[in-house]
């Protein structure tokens, strides 16, 4: 499977390539979990990246839920190759980020500011979900974000976070006398 993957393009209609790696998916007595874990082990070391990785990773996963947690690890080590390079790639790992949701959280949340915002544009359906779970943080967990993840989550100006992130002086408590004309009226 991976010699497929490294196929040059130019050469090879993607789509022969396409339907010779289903041919291997559905040979699942040869390409087992552990037998796909290692090739995509493999494809991943491959530079740069052959257009096809990511439509193997989420095939994997389809056939392999258990592959979940490799899966996290592989979306992380992609950050780190700086995905965002090739096109393609990021797209199948965008689209792998909302089929793997609300396990890649921790995953976008380590990508860098602009790719962040690229990924809410592309699929603003993660924004919310993703703020829900930033804001389900304790304060100190939240700290570990860096800032300016935190203010694309946001926008520029967040009531919630300022909230949750700047002292504010302390209030006076509210005014609890009752206006006599209010309480006439209602009786």
């Amino acid at each position: 499977m991976i010699s497929l993957h490294t196929i040059d393009g130019a050469k090879v209609d993607l789509k022969y390539v396409i339907k010779a790696t289903s041919l291997c998916f559905s040979e699942t007595a040869i390409y087992t979990q552990e037998v796909l874990a290692l090739v995509l082990q493999n494809l991943i070391e491959v530079n740069p990246l052959p257009t096809l990785f990511m439509r193997t990773v989420i095939q994997s996963l389809s056939h392999f839920p258990r592959l979940i947690g490799f899966i996290m690890n592989i979306l992380q080590r992609l950050i780190l190759k700086q995905v965002w390079e090739q096109k393609t790639v990021w797209e199948g790992f965008i689209k792998c980020c909302q089929r793997t949701v609300p396990n890649s959280y921790q995953v976008i949340l380590q990508l860098p500011p602009k790719q962040l915002a690229d990924l809410f544009s592309k699929c603003p359906e993660l924004k919310n979900p993703l703020l829900d779970h930033v804001l389900s943080f304790t304060e100190n967990q939240r700290s570990h974000i860096p800032q300016g993840v935190m203010d694309v989550l946001y926008g520029d100006v967040n009531p919630i976070y300022e909230t949750l992130h700047i002292k504010s002086e302390p209030k006076s408590p509210p005014d609890l006398s009752i206006d006599m004309k209010e309480t006439q009226q209602v009786m």
